[in-house]
């Protein structure tokens, strides 16, 4: 009953995980023990907790949480107990071989806030977050995939991973700023799908994927509504997260379910998917024409040039450099279309009639403007 905890560990607190019952809780004078097996043996899940008085615990089933109360330090939480409860419901756990867990239940809400002020915990990242081993052996040479399918089997999104580069330069916010929205874009994905041996997280943001940005331009702050691109929402319901490794695979279902605050009507947001996904497909044949029509402007010259530089930045502003540039420059086609896509996007509810109206008026400006640069650019 004690097989693990020190001797001089007087026992505050036991808890049974409700979910899991081979998964115990114990919390004693300097720190919490975990048991995967009903309490015949416990080991150290101090983490990065320092050394502390565990008084109490509580586990909340429903968001997957354990959160300690310690005598002096503040309190803890520990997020993703899906994952000790796999652990713990396998007869023979290993690390030798690549293997995906299943993730706790995601929600569909509001980003959610940051940390407060001074020393303070992080709420978790907003997403599905999936945990997965790899060899020891892992080199980097052997490919992996994570993705992420629906309830018919159908995937929503694939993710290729590469070996983490320890090396790799990192950017601040204001050097980011600098960037081109392409740069950003494949920056941030090389930073998330990086991983190493081991066991790796990778959070989903639950979304399909975004439509191409344009090779040049800028993406500024706001303080409205964001101009740079993400993929439509994802609905709630049963998905598999696909851990492909070297051609075998590793499945882990889960579920996304909706903030129970909100209350859409029957099939709502499944038309709010609907129009984003089309303006989202509308915004991706825009930019992929406009990249094509620069890579032609950049070998071509006199008025060929001027005739598709004329319609290519009738779509976009290239000048966009600062977070008030608006001020200054007008906003052109492409944001507008990407005002209408992302105000979509904090809504879980049907598309109004006036979104409606305007994504049909904005693709039908789209269509003439990718029909102008075509002909423009002779393609």
């Amino acid at each position: 009953m004690t097989n693990g905890i020190p001797a001089d560990q007087a026992v505050y607190a036991v808890r049974i995980d409700p979910r899991e019952p081979r998964v115990m809780f114990a919390g004693t004078r300097s720190r919490v023990y975990v048991s995967l097996n009903g309490g015949s043996s416990w080991q150290s899940l101090a983490l990065n907790l320092p050394p502390s008085e565990v008084r109490d615990i509580a586990i909340n089933a429903r968001e997957g949480e354990v959160a300690i109360a310690t005598h002096g330090r503040s309190f803890w939480a520990l997020d993703h107990l899906r994952q000790i409860e796999d652990v713990a419901s396998e007869s023979s756990p290993s690390t030798a071989s690549a293997q995906v867990f299943q993730p706790e239940t995601a929600w569909l809400t509001h980003a959610y806030g940051g940390g407060g002020f001074g020393p303070s915990g992080s709420n978790p990242d907003y997403g599905a977050t999936v945990f997965f081993n790899l060899p020891s052996n892992y080199n980097g040479r052997t490919p992996v995939t994570l993705s992420f399918q629906d309830a018919t089997g159908k995937t929503i999104r694939t993710f290729t991973l590469h070996l983490k580069n320890k090396k790799a330069k990192k950017y601040e916010g204001w050097q980011l700023t600098a960037m081109d929205a392409i740069s950003v874009a494949n920056y941030h994905l090389s930073q998330e799908t990086a991983v190493e041996p081991g066991m790796n997280a990778f959070v989903w943001d639950m979304r399909y994927a975004p439509a191409a940005e344009i090779a040049g331009q800028h993406i500024v702050p706001t303080d409205d509504f964001r101009d740079d691109l993400v993929g439509p929402t994802t609905l709630p319901g049963d998905y598999t997260a696909v851990l492909n490794y070297g051609g075998r695979s590793s499945k882990a279902p889960f579920k996304i379910q909706l903030d129970p605050r909100f209350h859409p009507g029957p099939d709502e947001l499944s038309q709010r998917l609907a129009l984003f996904t089309e303006v989202s497909n509308k915004i991706d044949e825009l930019d992929s024409t406009v990249n094509a029509a620069q890579a032609k402007m950049a070998s071509a010259t006199g008025a060929k040039r001027s005739a598709i530089a004329s319609a290519v930045y009738a779509v976009y502003e290239p000048n966009y450099r600062s977070s008030e540039a608006d001020i200054m420059l007008p906003s052109k086609l492409r944001d507008h279309l990407a005002m209408v896509m992302n105000q979509l996007d904090i809504s879980y509810s049907a598309p109004t009639a006036a979104q409606y109206d305007a994504a049909k008026e904005l693709e039908g400006q789209a269509d003439a403007a990718i029909a102008r640069i075509k002909a423009a650019a002779g393609m």
